[in-house]
């Protein structure tokens, strides 16, 4: 029915709808996207002004968060895998070959060996890039359903009779911000 796709900077629905920004709902919607504003990858420059807007031009560069290297044993073992959320003083040691490595300084000794420090710190900037980039690989609807898909979705969208049918394009509905507050 699709496929994954990732999309290139500067990229709006109606790029991958033919340029018909009239089927632009049609990507969107396949995409699982809610909220274009907020789920849609922004440019270089849109995403800088609003990491600067978010975190202060001096923020930009703060710790969010560190996360984790892939540490891999002697044998191509995955010790440690990459990208889990830890703190900055993250300590790990294991056993390869008689040897036992760590990052922890204060264990070196015999058959104890030191590694490279295992944590990444990611900065706020970094983070909302981490962010962005996830948001360019969406599902495309293939060519061949796009027909069945414009056909279903004309079909659910169209109001049944109720009792809150107004006329054939209206339906009257409640407002819940005063009725459930």
């Amino acid at each position: 029915m699709g496929y994954f796709r990732e999309l290139p900077t500067l990229r709006y629905p109606s790029f991958l709808s033919d340029k018909n920004s009239s089927l632009d709902y049609v990507v969107v919607v396949c995409a699982g996207i809610v909220n274009i504003r907020d789920e849609w990858p922004l440019s270089n420059q849109d995403l800088y002004e609003y990491s600067v807007t978010k975190y202060g031009l001096s923020g930009l560069t703060d710790i969010k968060f560190y996360e984790t290297k892939q540490v891999k044993d002697s044998s191509g073992k995955i010790i440690l895998e990459k990208g889990k959320r830890v703190n900055q003083n993250f300590k790990i040691a294991y056993y390869d070959s008689g040897i036992t490595y760590t990052n922890d300084l204060t264990k070196l000794g015999t058959n104890v060996s030191s590694i490279d420090n295992p944590v990444n710190a990611i900065s706020n900037y970094e983070y909302e890039t981490i962010r962005n980039e996830e948001k360019r690989n969406i599902f495309v609807l293939k060519r061949g359903y796009l027909q069945q898909f414009l056909d279903d979705f004309r079909e659910i969208m169209i109001y049944d009779e109720s009792t809150q049918r107004i006329d054939d394009n209206t339906a009257q509905t409640e407002n819940l911000n005063i009725s459930m507050p």
